[in-house]
Order: C-alpha cells, then sequence, then structure tokens
C-alpha cells in the first residue's frame, strides 16, 4: 500500500511546486508592475521638482529644456507597445501618470523657487551695508542682504 501512495504523492509535490513557481512568478510580476506604476511617475516629480526649485536660478533655459524633455518621455511612454493590445491601457496609465507628475513638479519647483529658494538668494545676492544708523530710512536699504549697524548701536 505505501508503494502505491508515493508515486501518488511526488506527483502531487510536482504539481504544488510547479504551481508555487507560477504564482511567485505571477506575483513578482505584479509587485514589478505596482512599483513601475509608483516609481516612474514619482521619479519624474522629483525630477522636475528638483530642476525648477534649486537650479532654476542658474540655468533657467535648462530648466525649461528638460522640464521639455520630461514630457516628451512620458509622450514617448503613453505610445509604447500599440501593436499589443494586452500592453496599450498599461503604458498610457504610466504616460499619463508621468505626465501629471512633471506638469504638478513644475509647479510645485517654480513655485518653491519662488517662495523659498529665490528669497534666499536674493539675500545672498544683496547688497552690504556698514555702519548704519538706526534712524536711517528703511527704504533705503531694500536690497540690503546684509546690514552692520554703526559701532554705538545699542538694541534697546
Amino acid at each position: 500500500m505505501l508503494g502505491k501512495r508515493t508515486p501518488v504523492m511526488k506527483e502531487g509535490w510536482a504539481d504544488r511546486k510547479q504551481n508555487t513557481k507560477t504564482v511567485v512568478a505571477t506575483v513578482g510580476y505584479q509587485v514589478y508592475e505596482c512599483v513601475e506604476f509608483f516609481l516612474e511617475p514619482w521619479s519624474m516629480h522629483c525630477v522636475a521638482t528638483f530642476l525648477f526649485m534649486f537650479l532654476f536660478r542658474l540655468a533657467p533655459l535648462l530648466c525649461c529644456i528638460g522640464a521639455m524633455f520630461l514630457v516628451g518621455w512620458s509622450c514617448v511612454v503613453m505610445t509604447r507597445e500599440r501593436n499589443n493590445p494586452m500592453q496599450d491601457n498599461k503604458w498610457l496609465g504610466i504616460g499619463l501618470l508621468m505626465l501629471a507628475s512633471t506638469v504638478l513638479g513644475t509647479i510645485e519647483g517654480y513655485d518653491g523657487y519662488i517662495n523659498y529658494t529665490g528669497q534666499y538668494y536674493s539675500a545672498l545676492d544683496g547688497r552690504t551695508y556698514h555702519e548704519v544708523e538706526p534712524t536711517e530710512l528703511a527704504e533705503s536699504k531694500t536690497d540690503a542682504g546684509e546690514i552692520f549697524w554703526a559701532p554705538d548701536t545699542i538694541v534697546d
């Protein structure tokens, strides 16, 4: 009786092992697709935000060219594998997410430059005034980056 069961059990284990491999491969592909749907748009968003927030002062033309490149890359991804009807919606969805992420990243990066980074650089690039008297008008020093008060100035 044991001799008859042994081959059946081996076949069952072989089938289970094959099914396990199939399940693992399917789950691995689904994880890859989730990462693809998340990672590609997120990286585009981060690149666009970084370009405009930190590099806009140094090379505004480069930032605009970079944003156009990212938009173009999104369009290329949207038109990828058009001959495979099973993949059309996948790449169209990823491309649209990338396009939206690029546009939002550009807007956020430029807004961050205007409100934060640009303010820092305007103070950094501002003029330096030495021995300023507290009684002088503040309107004459609006472009100041650094102000050094007169030696006899005392804080009240």
